[in-house]
């Protein structure tokens, strides 16, 4: 999504987590998984996974392996 968002692309990120959708987009920041790393004005995060999709001209799904599972439960 970083890497995106660099490039000039206006990026939407799904959160599952609402709390963590806001500290990214208030701090600038994943403060759970990537602490100190800053982000991408461009780069918008939201925990409601159709609005993160809903305009899209693409969607690209990463997700760690061991986390596959539940995330495909979506």
């Amino acid at each position: 999504a970083e890497v995106a968002a660099r490039a000039g692309r206006e990026v939407t990120l799904y959160a599952r987590d609402a709390v963590l959708a806001e500290n990214i987009n208030s701090l600038r920041e994943n403060n759970l998984y990537l602490p100190g790393a800053k982000l991408s004005p461009r780069l918008y995060a939201t925990a409601d996974a159709a609005a993160a999709v809903d305009a899209a001209d693409m969607a690209i799904f990463v997700v760690p392996a061991q986390h596959t599972r539940a995330a495909m439960r979506l």
